[in-house]
């Protein structure tokens, strides 16, 4: 998906997985027939509905894609493993270049444009040397993820369970609904595809390794036909679900120490610091199941931690007391780990 275009991109070519040259040359032909095609074409408003409420999506799929070329496109959407966003709405690189800070540059990689380039943790680099990383940044990079979570309004399509968001600097993002992959699977997922990326490397120019297929099939591009008023029932989603973005906030921060002499600190803080925050902001416990980080050691099981117990209280409401030494509030950390109910 790029700029309100839907493409399909061939990832095998027979029984054999296309080299990352060919994707390369077919993200290259999109971008290109992209620019050629200009505006939003009509079926832009699409992605909006995924977004709004479900049985207005369900409705809207029953009327107007379910004949014709709406259906043949809608369901070659739908038997997709995953989508591909190309995404140009995220500029916090591009506006450090125009504050003077001088060209970006890193590892000989270039954006679509030419002028901005970063590497796919979003660690750039200024002629003079000054680094430009979202990891220090905790602030960037939330506005950073809460963009890479809800875009525009008009560019996520949220009717799959998996989506990949590249950014025109090499920043690249990833989506999973619980549904399909868990946390800790999908971070081993993402791990595997940076350890590789890094396992294959660019050539000095910034490109993919190897020359592309001179018989790969270009991206095929889905045909629409969008009534007038499909589009009225985008407007309305669009309407409501950037409202719902307005009042969203997101906040990521870095921690690289959550080590107290045992393996689930860092976990078990997390499940604390949620419960907390969710106290704070109705005035009452929540009963809520994550799942556990031993997803990938357990022989496949799923195991569902319900963070609430009465440790986790006795931490919220010493938090909340102002009799209570902060320092005294935190001890309770230390009687949480171990206390967490356990549901198979």
């Amino acid at each position: 998906m790029c700029s309100g275009n839907f493409y399909k991109l061939w990832t095998t070519q027979g029984d054999l997985l296309l080299q990352p040259s060919d994707l390369q040359w077919q993200i290259s032909w999109i971008l290109s027939s992209c620019s050629q095609r200009g505006k939003l074409p009509p079926e832009a408003c699409l992605a909006a509905l995924t977004a709004g409420p479900r049985p207005v999506w369900a409705e809207t799929r029953s009327l107007f894609l379910s004949a014709g070329r709406n259906k043949i496109s809608s369901s070659a959407l739908e038997k997709a493993a995953f989508v591909l966003l190309l995404d140009s709405g995220y500029h916090a690189i591009e506006e450090y270049h125009r504050k003077g800070k001088g060209n970006l540059y890193c590892n000989g990689r270039s954006d679509y444009h030419g002028n901005v380039s970063c590497n796919n943790m979003g660690d750039c680099q200024s002629e003079s040397g000054e680094k430009f990383q979202l990891e220090s940044n905790p602030e960037e990079m939330s506005r950073f993820g809460q963009h890479l979570l809800l875009g525009t309004s008009l560019d996520r399509w949220h009717d799959k369970s998996l989506s990949i968001i590249v950014l025109p600097t090499g920043a690249a993002g990833l989506l999973a609904e619980c549904s399909l992959v868990d946390p800790a699977v999908a971070s081993h997922f993402w791990q595997n595809i940076l350890t590789k990326e890094h396992w294959l490397g660019y050539t000095a120019a910034g490109d993919c390794q190897g020359d592309a297929t001179l018989t790969v099939t270009p991206p095929h591009l889905f045909e629409w036909n969008i009534p007038f008023e499909c589009h009225r029932r985008a407007a309305a989603s669009l309407s409501l679900v950037r409202s719902l973005a307005t009042n969203t906030d997101l906040l990521m921060l870095p921690v690289h120490d959550l080590d107290f002499g045992h393996q689930d600190a860092g976990f078990t803080n997390t499940q604390l610091a949620l419960q907390l925050a969710s106290f704070r902001d109705r005035g009452k416990f929540c009963t809520s199941a994550d799942v556990t980080p031993s997803r990938l050691c357990s022989g496949g099981r799923s195991d569902l931690v319900w963070t609430i117990s009465k440790e986790t209280c006795d931490f919220v409401l010493a938090m909340e007391n102002p009799d209570v030494l902060v320092c005294g509030a935190l001890s309770w950390t230390e009687r949480c780990r171990g206390n967490t109910l356990i549901s198979v």
